[in-house]
């Protein structure tokens, strides 16, 4: 209908602005929307109530926005407060929002912004012209607004984990429920009441309460750290079945957000944002088993992907495969991500690597001369089948956001290679220098590499290692591989072990390997650059015959250190690309190899008959607390069928022998090709992946979805084992006891004797020491002095009531259940 057509029709009942418009030949004015600033919101990225460079401000305009160029920090104006900035670097912008009508400004380093109390205002630079309105119109409007804190969000309750602390197998007095949420909480009192009118609300099949005088804990009672969870110690006579009652938050809850950061006007007297109700999900109170609930998505969805925890705990997540805009390539990605375990959510970063990358790899470097641990990112492809390996690497600094390309070039382009730090090396003339080993891989000309690189982290370079052999010649381990596992066991002499993987190119028939060799990055004193004195030796006994397996380290002895070897592919018929939808004619893999470290001498390769619910491959694991490995997901994957998993299994290492697998809860996305990495509160971060069969001609769906694998045990003493250190068969002076918590443990003041209670005739000695670690959850006693006595099955050894440990979060006083020593 056209518009003459149409006044014809309402030209009778139109009004005097319709009759204009029709005499006017049907054209009709319009007034033109002016965009403009309609709000601007700061977002404490960290919730650490201060303004620190990477975090963004939230623009909300009152019509849709694009950007046309690269928006620079002289395109916006602010004031107010005392000189404020927003940082020194340029910003960086990222549309966003519902029709795009906000944008997220990534500040720079060193803002200087009051976001509460002192107001400081944001603003259009007059003249600018990189945001645009939907006509391509550059911004004109340069009226100031407040930037004031976000909104409050109500937390969700997603978890209540009960616990059986007094083990009577009945809920007691005393027991605990602990209460996950979705972002970060804090109470809304310093002595909140559990069992106050609306507080909670219980359903089930009785009448169930929380007992008479029920209390509930959390770190942000005592200061104002942000934490997911909330603990309630069941007052007298409770009143709850496991696995049948369901909790709430009521109305009136105990818990607010606490995820905003910095505090608006209307703050309470705790520095919160005002009470709000916690969003109404009820869930089951569960007990026994392990749980795994859903955290923060991905901001882009992605596979075969590398998740790198950073030295604050934080999570870098960068590269893989995704699908393009249209949902129909798998395309390599150049994309990061952090995930910050206090909020539980992703930050797209607002810089990219230089490169799309996958089957590269992420190692955390040594604290540089500023204290800085840096990210190495090295190889990998762009684009694939067949594969085109990448010769350049670059780093992340945390600090800044950015990747800066090493200048550096590899020695050999590699895709799908092994890299592993080595630190603390005291041998040669070089003082004690840390290499980035890069061992195997794909390299240029579809060929497979069997040479060794190194990454000097002070001369940010790579260079060639070498062996002596008359005179020094480039390292060969003799065989080549790629998709192969690596592992760096801290014996007396540190040993970088590999092992497993494929010598056969992508595109043609092969097999995988069933040998381990071992990288002695060592040297004799005097001898001049560690690199002249590595050797690669091969291990006795056979490795299950794998490629693409998944590892962890079990043990923490030193001189029985173990890596444990599950999932991965047997053979290939033909090798497809391993980014492709399945490989043709393969087999997963169930039996559990376990290789066991010497003192200072290459280990033995044992199956002891460990075997996984299912033929895995796709799988990923992550070193729990002790001697636990967790394997978590993967595809049960045999000829002709690939079926995503969502199984949990944890794999228990004595020292002699892997007992079978135990099932421990599950996924809520059944997923493969993911990354599993462990937290400092000792849970385990799950990421993206696949989820189902890609079949023949249809696509695997890439998952955007995370999930925080979560035991059930609180911060306690979770394992505790002897190392005869001096291999003497005899408990003397020297040798040690390894004692791990179920998350990262912190010393408050020195430790001493009357910090553990000894039982069944422990003895450590009169002259005992204590040290943290050797990892970030575990200590170490010395045994000295007289008297020692260790008896392996029947000693044990507790925490003594004291707050001298501490969890990642603060939290003080461990579960001090005795624990039996075994070695």
């Amino acid at each position: 209908m056209n518009a003459q057509r149409m006044c014809l029709l309402f030209a009778p009942l139109a009004a005097l602005a319709v009759a204009a418009a029709c005499s006017s030949g049907g054209s009709r004015s319009r007034t033109a929307v002016i965009a403009k600033i309609a709000s601007v919101s700061f977002n404490d990225e960290d919730a650490d109530g201060t303004v620190d460079g990477g975090e963004t401000l939230t623009v909300t305009f009152n019509t849709a926005v694009s950007v046309s160029g690269t928006v620079a920090v002289g395109d916006l104006a602010v004031a107010g407060g005392t000189a404020p900035t927003l940082g020194t670097t340029s910003l960086f912008l990222v549309v966003a929002g519902p029709a795009s009508t906000q944008i997220t400004l990534f500040l720079g380093a060193n803002p200087a912004l009051t976001v509460a109390g002192t107001a400081t205002t944001l603003a259009l630079a007059a003249g600018q012209t990189a945001i645009v309105d939907s006509s391509g119109t550059a911004l004109s409007d340069t009226t100031a607004v407040d930037i004031g804190p976000p909104a409050a969000v109500s937390p969700t309750l997603r978890a209540a984990l009960y616990t059986d602390v007094d083990a009577s197998g009945t809920v007691t007095q005393g027991d605990t429920v602990r209460m996950l949420f979705d972002r970060p909480i804090q109470f809304t009192s310093a002595t909140p009441d559990p069992t106050a009118a609306n507080a909670f609300t219980l359903a089930g099949s009785t009448t169930p309460s929380l007992g008479t005088g029920a209390t509930i804990t959390g770190q942000s009672l005592a200061a104002s750290v942000p934490t997911i969870e909330a603990v309630v110690t069941l007052g007298a006579t409770p009143s709850l079945t496991v696995g049948t009652t369901t909790l709430n938050v009521g109305s009136a809850p105990v818990v607010e957000d606490r995820s905003g950061g910095l505090r608006d006007a209307a703050a309470t007297a705790n520095g919160g944002q005002g009470t709000n109700a916690s969003a109404a999900t009820a869930v089951k109170i569960v007990g026994a088993g392990d749980v795994a609930t859903a955290t923060g998505p991905l901001n882009v969805a992605r596979q075969f992907h590398t998740a790198t925890v950073l030295a604050d705990g934080k999570v870098l997540v960068v590269g893989g495969t995704g699908l393009d805009a249209g949902g129909q390539t798998t395309v390599a990605l150049k994309s990061a991500e952090i995930y910050d375990p206090a909020s539980g959510s992703f930050r797209l970063l607002p810089h990219t690597m230089a490169l799309e990358r996958v089957g590269h790899a992420a190692t955390l470097l040594p604290a540089d001369a500023n204290g800085v641990r840096k990210v190495l990112i090295t190889g990998g492809e762009r684009t694939f089948s067949p594969a085109t390996p990448l010769n350049s690497a670059e780093v992340f600094d945390p600090t800044t956001l950015r990747f800066a390309t090493v200048a550096s070039t590899m020695k050999s382009a590699r895709s799908r290679h092994a890299a592993a730090l080595v630190t603390g090396l005291t041998v040669d003339a070089v003082a004690a220098k840390a290499r980035v080993f890069l061992i195997g891989g794909i390299g240029t000309g579809n060929t497979v590499l069997a040479t060794i690189e190194a990454y000097d982290p002070e001369a940010n370079a790579f260079e060639e290692v070498l062996k002596v052999s008359g005179t020094p010649t480039t390292l060969n381990t003799g065989t080549a591989r790629h998709s192969h596992f690596v592992e760096v066991l801290r014996t007396t002499v540190p040993q970088v072990v590999f092992g497993g993987g494929t010598g056969t190119v992508p595109g043609q028939n092969g097999n995988a390997l069933a040998g381990v060799q071992v990288l002695f990055p060592a040297g004799t004193a005097g001898t001049g650059d560690i690199r002249t004195a590595a050797t690669v030796q091969a291990a006795a006994g056979a490795l299950t015959a794998r490629y693409a397996a998944a590892t962890a380290l079990a043990r923490r002895c030193r001189t029985n250190d173990a890596i444990l070897v599950a999932g991965g592919i047997d053979t290939v018929a033909p090798i497809l690309n391993v980014y492709a939808d399945r490989h043709t004619g393969a087999n997963g893999l169930a039996p559990v190899d376990r290789y066991g470290a010497a003192a200072a001498a290459v280990g033995v390769v044992t199956q002891p008959g460990a075997q996984l619910a299912a033929v895995q491959a796709g799988t990923a694991a992550a070193r729990m607390n002790g001697n636990r490995v967790a394997v978590i997901g993967g595809f049960d994957y045999r000829a002709g069928q690939l079926a995503a998993l969502a199984t949990i299994r944890l794999l228990d290492d004595t020292g002699a022998a892997t007992t079978a697998s135990t099932a421990t809860g599950a996924l809520s996305t059944a997923r493969a090709y993911h990354t599993a990495t462990r937290l400092a509160d000792g849970t385990v971060l799950v990421t993206g992946g696949r989820s189902n069969d890609a079949g023949a001609t249809t696509l695997a769906t890439v998952l955007s979805t995370s999930e925080v694998y979560r035991p059930v045990a609180r911060f306690a003493l979770a394992d505790a084992v002897y190392c005869d250190l001096d291999s003497s068969a005899t408990v003397n002076a020297g040798d040690t006891l390894v004692l791990a918590f179920s998350g990262d443990v912190t010393v408050n003041g020195t430790m001493v004797a009357a910090d553990f209670t000894q039982g069944g005739g422990l003895n450590i000695g009169a002259t005992a020491t204590f040290a943290a670690g050797p990892d970030a959850d575990q200590v170490t006693i010395t045994l000295g002095g007289a008297g020692i006595a260790v008896t392996p099955g029947t000693s044990t050894i507790a925490v003594a009531t004291t707050t001298r440990f501490r969890d990642a979060f603060g939290a003080a006083t461990p579960v001090t259940t005795a624990l039996t020593v075994h070695n």
